[in-house]
């Protein structure tokens, strides 16, 4: 039996929606969408709404520091842009290692409450022997 010849596959025929969402996808991102699903036009909104959520959160906790900002910045009248710019972003970093901190924190009485459990083991073990 002669071997068959390969042909080509056609690309997947895609609708003018999913190209739109692919193309707000990469807009927001700022990469194509990839894997199995990313032409499916409902998993394509899912991941923009949900990017859009995330900066719309952030935005407002900008927002809050901000207003915050500007009332001691009234009080000191001596502050540049420069400094008011850097001091938005000071919130969002202490935030940021707060959670790390606590994190860390919490890591470190597991570690602490492995060992003891270790130790008491050991101490088991000898007065065994």
């Amino acid at each position: 039996m002669p071997k068959r010849k390969r042909t080509a596959r056609s690309p997947a025929k895609v609708s003018d929606e999913v190209l739109n969402l692919k193309a707000e996808y990469e807009k927001v991102y700022g990469y194509k969408p990839r894997g199995c699903r990313s032409n499916k036009p409902s998993w394509l909104r899912e991941k923009i709404s949900k990017k859009a959520s995330k900066q719309d959160e952030q935005s407002s906790d900008d927002n809050t520091s901000s207003s915050d900002e500007e009332q001691s910045s009234d009080d000191d009248t001596s502050s540049s842009d420069e400094e008011q710019s850097s001091d938005e972003s000071q919130p969002l970093k202490q935030k940021r290692l707060h959670v790390t901190l606590k994190a860390f924190k919490i890591r470190l009485a597991e570690t602490i409450s492995e060992m003891n459990d270790l130790i008491s083991e050991v101490e088991d073990l000898e007065h065994r022997l």
